[in-house]
């Protein structure tokens, strides 16, 4: 592994790892294996210490906050139908590795000082099809996104509805203050037929109002 010094950008080599970096803190590397266990070292890739044990359960999307609560998904495995219910939000405390399962079908979550926004995943078969202008070969649209958004404190707890909405489904989602950016999938559920796909919109938290983000 090679490390850059920002300063006057001088490499150093760490060492052979074969271990995913996962995440980077101002004085931890956390990195994920092969085997879905998760560790983390100081700058120099040395002294290791385990915080999640290896499973068969796919580990990724790592987030810390603050020095001790790490934040992380974890992709189960198929039921026997092979159908696909969302992912699973933990947080876990370094230190003391106490773990805590924040919520389950999760579609994405986006971490903020004082909230977890999530939306729930969905398998959701609108009744529209996108059609091959080549073929005419109709596929099914699926839409994996609730269209609701949720919010609770970083222990699972006041759990909050703060959008909901079958037409406007968000994508990717960032929060800034009281907004909520994101793309977005429009949907006309009358005429079962997707718009205004990947375009970026904001939502205002407080009066729930959305509007398009346009390039001048």
């Amino acid at each position: 592994m090679i490390r850059i010094r920002k300063s006057d950008l001088k490499t150093e080599n760490l060492g052979k790892c074969d271990d995913q970096l996962a995440l980077v803190s101002k004085d931890k590397l956390f990195f994920c294996t092969n085997t879905n266990k998760v560790y983390y070292t100081d700058l120099e890739m040395n002294n290791g210490v385990e915080i999640i044990k290896e499973g068969r359960e796919t580990v990724c999307d790592l987030k810390l906050y603050g020095d001790d609560e790490l934040f992380y998904i974890v992709v189960p495995q198929s039921g026997e139908n092979l159908i696909f219910n969302g992912r699973k939000l933990y947080k876990i405390n370094i230190k003391t590795k106490e773990n805590m399962l924040l919520t389950e079908n999760l579609s994405e979550y986006y971490l903020t000082n004082n909230y977890v926004y999530y939306q729930p995943y969905s398998n959701e078969e609108t009744g529209a099809f996108r059609i091959d202008e080549q073929t005419g070969e109709k596929t099914p649209i699926i839409i994996h996104l609730s269209g609701e958004i949720f919010r609770c404190d970083h222990n699972g707890e006041n759990k909050e509805l703060v959008f909901k909405s079958n037409t406007v489904y968000f994508s990717q989602m960032i929060v800034e203050n009281n907004y909520i950016f994101g793309g977005t999938i429009i949907f006309d559920r009358e005429n079962t037929k997707l718009l205004d796909i990947h375009k970026l919109i904001c939502l205002d938290i407080h009066n729930k109002e959305w509007w398009y983000i346009e390039n001048k």
